[in-house]
């Protein structure tokens, strides 16, 4: 868990160097525990791995609001213990055994992968002169048109989210997402928080209410 959450750190910095180009988040791989029969949760506590605090907290307190937003209880970890503890069975009876929580999603960076793509220039001709007839296009002239090669640098982000069942403390379901080229850390904890609240309500993992 430690390497997970270096990695993160590291490439919080990075989206914070790369790009503005404008990209898009979207789930890429969904697993359901096929033996789970158990009720839609009530009560999520949120995680983040994050190093950075401000990156934790705001992705905690983002997904907490989408899920209070569909009528949803959640809580933020940060909001429940020390940032600088790890998450454990004896630190989750410790920090939260009083809260009634009957479930909890944990989110973390998987990896980064930046690449760089040339796109070829392209050369053509363009008519000059006067061709709006037979003979006047047959006798044009054609100046010729270069446009240049360039470079475009493309990053993907893989995350990977967690929901565990509180009372047997196992896996029920797994989100794999993936951002790209996105403008920003805060784009890609917006988009991803709209997005997982929103497929574990089509999954029946937790009762969304409509129109919120």
């Amino acid at each position: 868990m430690k390497n997970r959450i270096a990695l993160m750190t590291t490439i919080v910095a990075i989206m914070g160097i790369f790009l503005g180009c404008g990209g898009s988040v979207s789930l890429i791989n969904i697993w359901t525990d096929p033996g789970y029969t158990g009720q839609p949760k009530k009560k999520i506590l949120v995680v983040g791995l994050a190093q950075k605090p401000q990156v934790r907290s705001t992705f905690e307190y983002q997904l907490k609001h989408e899920f209070t937003s569909r009528g949803v209880e959640a809580m933020a970890a940060v909001d429940g213990m020390p940032r600088d503890v790890q998450l454990d069975k004896e630190t989750f009876a410790q920090y939260f055994g009083n809260e009634n929580l009957d479930a909890v999603l944990i989110t973390g960076l998987v990896s980064a992968d930046t690449t760089d793509q040339y796109t070829p220039g392209n050369t053509y001709a363009v008519p000059v002169g006067y061709y709006n007839t037979w003979h006047g296009y047959y006798g044009a002239v054609y100046a010729v048109h270069q446009e240049p090669g360039y470079w475009t640098t493309n990053t993907k982000f893989v995350l990977e989210s967690n929901l565990y069942d509180v009372a047997t403390a196992k896996l029920i379901w797994r989100g794999i997402s993936k951002a790209v080229n996105p403008e920003n850390a805060m784009e890609v904890i917006e988009e991803l928080s709209k997005i997982l609240v929103k497929r574990l309500g089509q999954d029946g993992l937790v009762t969304l209410q409509e129109g919120k």
